[in-house]
């Protein structure tokens, strides 16, 4: 997802959206490491600090060990990031007898009225691209929803989110068996999510939907000033 400022420092991506999510607010190093790695953290870290942000970047498999080198000995801590799962989409997956009636709809108007989950949609609303909303209401009370963006003949599923009082019902895996189920009607090709390592519950979930991990990445984050 992009954030609302994008910008290069010797090849290597910025993002900026006021602090909403970390994928919208990190560096990911993109190209080449340049003949001063050191000279380049400081450009980074000179860029969101003139934004007042948290210095932070995104690291994949295989980062080249001269960044992390340098980002320990800056003192840079680890956050967890994410895996990416994906599968093809060769024909709809099979709905789960949950018996819930999911709504699917363009846009994010109405998930994003409903207050508390307003700053997790922020990075998504960012996006030009086409999104598709699955929810399952009670009237006005969203009980389970996630949101499929449009990326050429890709589906990447973002946002899954269960209320509490709804959870273990099966209606993750109804939003989830929709939102595929629709990405076939429109004959795109593939399915890919983000998760937390940690969160084992929603892998295991995709999982069961046909989805493995093809890659991972982490967040390294500066610390505090004065203390580096």
């Amino acid at each position: 997802m992009p954030g609302r400022e994008r910008t290069w420092v010797d090849g290597w991506v910025c993002r900026a959206a006021d602090g909403v999510t970390s994928r919208a607010n990190c560096c990911t190093p993109l190209g080449p490491i340049g003949d001063s790695i050191s000279a380049t953290v400081d450009a980074v870290d000179s860029w969101y600090r003139g934004r007042d942000l948290p210095t932070v970047f995104q690291l994949w498999e295989g980062a080249d060990f001269a960044i992390t080198t340098e980002l320990d000995r800056r003192g840079y801590t680890t956050i967890e990031g994410a895996e990416v799962m994906a599968r093809t989409l060769h024909d709809a997956p099979t709905a789960p007898a949950s018996g819930h009636r999911i709504e699917l709809d363009d846009g994010l108007e109405r998930r994003l009225a409903v207050e508390d989950d307003a700053d997790r949609l922020a990075e998504l609303a960012l996006s030009p691209l086409t999104k598709i909303v699955a929810g399952c209401w009670d009237g006005s009370r969203l009980r389970c929803s996630g949101v499929g963006v449009l990326d050429g003949a890709a589906l990447g599923v973002f946002a899954m989110s269960t209320a509490p009082a709804d959870r273990r019902q099966g209606l993750a895996s109804s939003i989830l068996a929709a939102l595929l189920g629709e990405a076939v009607a429109r004959d795109l090709d593939v399915a890919w999510l983000q998760v937390a390592p940690s969160n084992t519950g929603a892998k295991q979930l995709y999982e069961r939907f046909g989805f493995a991990t093809a890659h991972a990445y982490h967040y390294r984050a500066a610390p505090p000033l004065g203390l580096s």
